[in-house]
């Protein structure tokens, strides 16, 4: 009888026990948790900058940058940073120097259109040499920094302000340079038809003289729509130059002759000579193709040729020796 009583209250006292125990509730479902879509990635800037060539005009290359800043010598600024870490070669040829330039550029300063770029070259050195170099330098700072509009003129200089001298050989900055005023000097007049051929696209018929000894050095200046090109003979008393330029030789003088030769079917050429009596001396050629000229209100191609030191019979062997687009 007591083991009876005894298992019915071990039984009593489990069934307690087990509805004592808590029956777990469902695990919560996580709320979803709201995940913002990333920013967009603004489109990179596009800059123009530009990279030299041998024996030619600079050309453009377009990169991708930062946004422009408010301020042009800002802007500035950022062109020529651009320009110093891009790629030392391009397309065609085209080829960076600034990459290698030791010099770093310190500050810019603007005022009208002068923009004064001043590059911190310690112990004076810019780290580059030779005569190309130091052309492509100048023609490719020149060219990226009148890029900004309003930008026509640029004056390199050093260490706060110190007049510029690059290389070596000692290239010095004298003044503020534009696009114009850019050239080549010492060049063969092969080369300095190369030069012509490559910059002046603005001009046709494009004439270059075949009567120019291969041992005269030719100096350079062109644009898109001119060119003035300098011969001079290894004695330096030589000299012929031609140019695509609106010109007026001097005034003739008692001793000076002129003449309307028709020069290439032109009825209003005009050949005059310093001092007749003077079988070397000074004397022009004025005259205008029939063509095309890029600058406004122009009917044809105004040329002119004049010389130092050539005979009469010298001279016209030279003018004669003018063709369009010799290479």
């Amino acid at each position: 009888m007591k083991f009876v009583l005894v298992c019915a209250v071990l039984a009593l006292a489990m069934a307690s026990c087990v509805a004592s125990v808590a029956t777990p509730s469902a695990a919560p479902t996580p709320s979803a948790t709201t995940v913002g879509s990333p920013a967009p990635t603004p489109a990179p800037a596009r800059w123009v900058v530009y990279f030299a060539r041998d024996l030619a005009s600079p050309i453009a290359v377009t990169l991708d940058g930062p946004a422009p800043a408010a301020r042009i010598e800002l802007r500035v600024r950022q062109r020529m940073e651009l320009l110093a870490v891009a790629p030392r070669s391009g397309e065609g040829g085209a080829f960076n120097v600034l990459p290698a330039m030791t010099a770093r550029l310190a500050s810019v300063i603007v005022v009208g259109d002068l923009a004064t770029l001043d590059y911190l070259a310690s112990g004076d050195e810019w780290g580059l040499g030779g005569s190309s170099t130091l052309r492509a330098l100048i023609q490719q700072v020149i060219f990226t920094a009148s890029e900004e509009p309003g930008i026509a003129r640029v004056l390199i200089t050093q260490n706060g302000g110190s007049q510029a001298v690059i290389g070596g050989e000692g290239l010095v900055i004298s003044g503020p340079q534009s696009r114009a005023g850019l050239g080549y000097e010492g060049l063969t007049p092969s080369q300095a038809a190369r030069v012509i051929r490559m910059s002046v696209t603005g001009a046709r018929p494009l004439l270059i003289p075949n009567g120019i000894s291969d041992d005269w050095t030719a100096a350079v200046r062109a644009d898109s729509s001119t060119f003035s090109v300098t011969y001079t003979d290894a004695s330096g008393a030589k000299t012929v130059t031609l140019a695509i330029a609106l010109a007026n030789p001097p005034l003739p003088g008692a001793e000076s002759s002129q003449a309307a030769p028709s020069f290439h079917a032109d009825r209003l050429s005009l050949y005059q000579v310093a001092v007749a009596a003077n079988p070397r001396s000074q004397r022009w050629l004025l005259w205008t193709e029939t063509g095309a000229w890029s600058l406004p209100g122009s009917w044809g191609v105004p040329y002119f040729l004049s010389a130092t030191g050539l005979t009469d019979m010298e001279f016209w062997r030279v003018a004669n020796s003018l063709h369009p687009n010799q290479i």
